[in-house]
């Protein structure tokens, strides 16, 4: 049997998602898939965002099989009852939304 492929990232949607106002809401389309440019600092970095569907079938194609995705989000009550606006991997979001997708292939 083949080794089996296991690989986390951030989940597509957490690009697209603000939270301001004591609201979550889309900032960016999560279908057109678009360079992402950050700045953290004094320092600016671009990301790709890919769609989930991007991912899984760019495996697909390349003949691997995709055993399982997980898409869960784990918080505390107490924490995800406060809104924390601006911070991108907050228990309030988690409760809307996984912040990270799991995927696990094996090569065919």
């Amino acid at each position: 049997m083949a080794p089996a492929f296991v690989f986390s990232w951030d989940n597509p949607l957490m690009q697209c998602i603000a939270s301001q106002n004591g609201r979550h809401s889309f900032t960016r389309s999560y279908v057109e898939e678009e360079d992402i440019f950050i700045a953290n600092n004094e320092n600016t970095f671009c990301l790709h965002n890919w769609k989930l569907s991007t991912y899984l079938n760019c495996l697909s194609n390349h003949g691997f099989f995709i055993e399982q995705v997980v898409e869960e989000s784990e918080y505390e009550e107490k924490e995800a009852d406060a809104f924390q606006e601006g911070r991108f991997y907050a228990a309030g979001r988690a409760r809307y939304m996984n912040p990270a997708i799991i995927v696990k292939a094996r090569k065919l």
